[in-house]
């Protein structure tokens, strides 16, 4: 049995190590973080396409907004065009573009179209004329294509792959 004095040294306790608990979970959960992408295109389609970054979490920033974004906080703009133009057999290079991140990520956006905004909100998530691709910070590639009509993305290798076992650079011979 445990007296009136050493229940008041237990609660006494819990209460910092629960705030302790408390404030390190708000912590990490509102933790951000700064991310740099760099995303190689090549446009295998026979359409313009419209190329651009997004943010999934964390503060709006220029270079991060969406159409849908833009046409909530700024439809003054509605009519300007969105991203980065791309047309048929040509490539492009977004970034480097970095942005602060909470618990979110990036996302690639392709568009099929180099059409305003106001005309980009129109296509929903699953629409075979747009494409969603998350990304991992640093530098990737894609080949974008459209095979039957929908848009869809091969992944390019932008570096080359380490090598296996390098042998080691020659030793001058001492004469």
């Amino acid at each position: 049995m445990t007296s009136q004095g050493e229940r008041d040294i237990i609660t006494s306790m819990r209460l910092p190590l629960c705030t302790s608990i408390l404030l390190l979970a708000l912590a990490s959960a509102c933790s951000t973080s700064k991310q740099t992408y760099t995303v190689d295109l090549v446009n295998k389609t026979p359409l313009a396409l419209s190329v651009g970054l997004i943010k999934t979490d964390g503060p709006i920033e220029d270079g991060w907004t969406s159409p849908e974004q833009i046409a909530i906080h700024a439809p003054q703009f509605s009519e300007r065009k969105w991203g980065k133009p791309l047309q048929p057999g040509r490539s492009i290079t977004i970034g480097p573009q970095s942005g602060i991140f909470g618990n979110g990520h990036a996302v690639l956006r392709v568009y099929v179209g180099d059409v305003p905004v106001s005309a980009l909100i129109a296509y929903s998530r699953n629409d075979p004329g747009r494409l969603d691709l998350h990304l991992w910070p640093g530098r990737c590639g894609f080949v974008i294509d459209m095979p039957g009509g929908k848009l869809q993305a091969t992944p390019i290798e932008t570096t080359p792959p380490p090598q296996q076992n390098p042998s080691p650079p020659p030793r001058p011979q001492s004469r």
